[in-house]
């Protein structure tokens, strides 16, 4: 019977052959059969094989410092095991089918049954930042009455309508809306631009179309 110091001598050697194994970088197989492992066969479990058997554990033969790394491995087993199957192969944390997440943000990707993985983040088009929500309605008072400045829902244009409301009247007229151009289609040199539309008459909501700026 082999002591464990011929062992652990007998697994370094063949440590040291491993590492004349080409090995795929995209899947972390190996591209040739070596040893027990046919082609194919992944990088960890080949490692799992070397640390059930060598006396110091796979760390040693991967380091050979002689520091203690216990810990870290310990961390390094704990975010592994929170890894799990994905079929976002768009994602920049999936690896070979597998989500990654964890191994960088050392916590589980959050996932929803409403939004998915809110995590997610694409390796060729990362996600464009949430618009800016604006409220739907803002009001200035004024001794007139209350101004009252509206997004233009369901509108081609993003613009804005400032209204003036009066509540002993129970009326609201409108005073100006603001839209901007957005394709600059219509626009004078077809340029983006901000234009500005004055009601003449509320009572008969004509639009006259001067460009003020």
């Amino acid at each position: 019977m082999k002591t464990i110091k011929e062992r652990d001598m007998e697994l370094e050697r063949l440590w040291e052959e491993l590492e004349d194994v080409p090995m795929d970088p995209e899947t972390e197989c190996i591209e040739e059969s070596f040893h027990i492992w046919p082609a194919g066969t992944d990088r960890e479990k080949i490692w799992r094989w070397f640390d059930n058997r060598h006396s110091k554990g796979v760390v040693y033969l991967l380091y050979g410092d002689g520091i203690d790394r216990t810990d870290q491995i310990a961390k390094l087993v704990y975010l592994d095991e929170l890894c799990f199957e994905c079929e976002s192969q768009t994602c920049q944390f999936n690896h070979g089918g597998e989500c990654r997440f964890a191994l960088v943000h050392e916590r589980k990707p959050v996932i929803t049954e409403e939004n998915g993985c809110t995590d997610y983040y694409c390796r060729n088009n990362p996600p464009t930042p949430a618009p800016m929500v604006i409220p739907p309605a803002l009001g200035v008072g004024t001794p007139l009455g209350d101004l009252v400045v509206r997004t233009t829902v369901g509108s081609k244009r993003l613009g804005y309508l400032i209204n003036l409301l009066c509540p002993d009247l129970n009326i609201e007229s409108p005073v100006v809306r603001v839209e901007v151009v957005g394709d600059g289609s219509d626009a004078p040199n077809h340029d983006k631009e901000i234009q500005v539309h004055v009601w003449n008459n509320p009572e008969k909501t004509f639009l006259n179309d001067e460009q003020l700026f």
